[in-house]
């Protein structure tokens, strides 16, 4: 059986959250990123979060603006993440716990109309998956996101190239297999 993996996006929002030895790889991505989506026309915001409240603002805001006029970020993570913790702020040196992520993403899913998409690049973020019940709306259309450790440089590497390939292609299935399925599993609400 084959899955359908088309979705509607208008930006791509980069959350970021990285320690002071990680600053210049993450600064590189996202420069690529800025000046690639200017060239094709595709909204790029990086927002730096501050602590866990700025992570819920920027959440709540997002699903203010997808019920109200129709926003559809896909949503990229740039930061670490723990197996048992969830993801690590690193500005605040707080975690922000993979079941309250999954319920923020449920409400952002469900104001998105089951179109979001969340490419988590930080360690163990698969786990954003865990807290899935079957009974009730998934938290993401699709997530793509490390199952174990990723090193910087398997991101500074593939990422931008990812992003390239997905709107160039206009397939994530294809971007995904070509630059990030060695360190990346594959999540789809439809396969659940």
């Amino acid at each position: 059986m084959k899955f359908i993996s088309d979705f509607l996006f208008s930006c791509v929002i980069w959350l970021s959250s990285v320690g002071e030895g990680e600053i210049g790889p993450s600064r590189r991505m996202t420069e690529d990123m800025e000046s690639f989506c200017s060239v094709i026309g595709v909204g790029f915001q990086r927002i730096e979060l501050k602590n866990k409240k700025s992570l819920e603002t920027t959440l709540d805001e997002l699903i203010f603006n997808a019920k109200k006029i129709g926003m559809k970020p896909i949503l990229h993570f740039d930061m670490h993440g723990s197996k048992d913790a969830g993801l690590f702020i690193s500005n605040s040196n707080e975690y922000a716990s993979w079941s309250w992520l999954a319920e923020k993403f449920r409400e952002l899913n469900i104001a998105m109309e089951n179109n979001l998409c969340v490419i988590c690049a930080a360690c163990f973020g698969i786990r954003a998956i865990m807290p899935i019940k079957l009974d009730s709306e998934a938290p993401f259309f699709l997530l793509l996101a490390p199952e174990d450790e990723v090193q910087i440089g398997f991101l500074e590497d593939n990422i931008v190239d990812f992003y390239r390939c997905l709107f160039d292609s206009g397939s994530i299935d294809t971007a995904y297999s070509r630059y990030l399925s060695d360190q990346f599993k594959y999540f789809h609400c439809e396969k659940m």
